[in-house]
């Protein structure tokens, strides 16, 4: 196991990152903390529940600096549970969206109701509650720093990211990162919002860069926004090519077609492919046979010759551009 020393590197004037030692296929190197100021600090995302971790970012700290307030980007356990341990070390209050299913669409509050449970949700920190929920504009400052709350549903629905004013740079969490793709797992996750708030960042012109929760700073934000926003078009593309042929099934689809992911990560993969069949039966253009889950037959609503016709084809196109 490394030092936590090791894992602590200054990103930029008065930003750090302190990564917590909890490497795996889904959280890449480790959770990424980030400590802003340089008196009176944010620290955000605080991490696992690992007591190692939380007195690593309190060993961070220098003469004259304390922690003034903790950011939580979104409730899953390799995010949040850290913020009540060290909000017992250092009293500061902690900011975030809500709990873990605040946010939740009407459509997935409905399908959570009806059972869609794809026993993900063991990743999520069902305890997890801010002292002062955010909503999207809220802005926190020092002196030397100010954060402002953007509400970014889709990866977990109380997920938000904050931009760093004076750099315009973004602390992303979840949702945009260098890496990979991220992972949205009914009924927490949802692909429609997803998209929404993608596209939201990929259209603005004044992001610099961007803080992800897992791996290297990105270097353009807004373009790799742009990038993972086209390449769920792709997937979901691909998926319409699918039914051409016949029922589909997310995991059997996730095997065929993601070829060049580790099979350790394929139902996370499957799970993507879910949220967008499930997006697909909402507009009403293909139906469930079954309880839902990675297992479940899709079929089309719809005679397969007329499945890719130009008239169906644009409306799949037209729909997706809103997104």
């Amino acid at each position: 196991m490394s030092q936590p020393e090791s894992r602590l590197v200054t990103l930029a004037p008065g930003l750090r990152r302190l990564r917590a030692d909890n490497p795996s296929p889904m959280t890449f190197t480790g959770t990424n903390t980030y400590l802003l100021g340089t008196k009176r600090l944010a620290v955000i995302d605080p991490g696992p529940a690992d007591p190692a971790h939380i007195d690593a970012i309190l060993r961070a700290l220098e003469p004259g600096q304390e922690i003034a307030h903790i950011f939580v980007t979104h409730a899953h356990v390799d995010h949040s549970p850290g913020a009540r341990l060290l909000q017992e070390q250092c009293g500061a209050p902690i900011y975030a969206y809500g709990s873990a299913y605040s946010g939740l669409s009407r459509v997935m509050t409905r399908r959570r109701a009806q059972g869609l449970d794809l026993g993900m949700d063991g990743g999520v920190d069902r305890m997890f509650y801010p002292d002062h929920p955010l909503k999207t504009g809220d802005v926190i400052e020092e002196e030397d720093w100010s954060l402002e709350a953007h509400h970014t549903p889709g990866h977990l629905p109380n997920h938000m990211c904050f931009l760093w004013r004076e750099p315009m740079a973004l602390f992303t969490g979840d949702h945009i990162m260098g890496w990979a793709t991220s992972m949205i797992a009914p009924p927490e996750g949802d692909w429609k919002p997803y998209q929404v708030a993608l596209k939201r960042i990929a259209k603005r012109t004044d992001l610099t860069c961007g803080y992800a929760g897992h791996g290297e700073p990105i270097e353009d934000v807004s373009a790799r926004a742009q990038t993972l926003h086209v390449h769920r078009r792709m997937r979901a593309r691909q998926v319409d090519i699918a039914l051409c042929d016949g029922p589909v099934t997310p995991m059997a689809f996730a095997r065929a077609t993601y070829n060049d992911t580790p099979e350790v990560l394929i139902p996370a993969a499957a799970c993507n492919v879910l949220a967008y069949l499930l997006w697909l039966e909402e507009e009403k253009l293909i139906v469930a046979q079954g309880p839902l889950g990675l297992e479940t037959v899709f079929e089309r609503l719809v005679p397969p010759e007329h499945w890719l016709r130009d008239d169906l084809v644009k409306r799949l196109e037209r729909l997706q551009a809103q997104l």
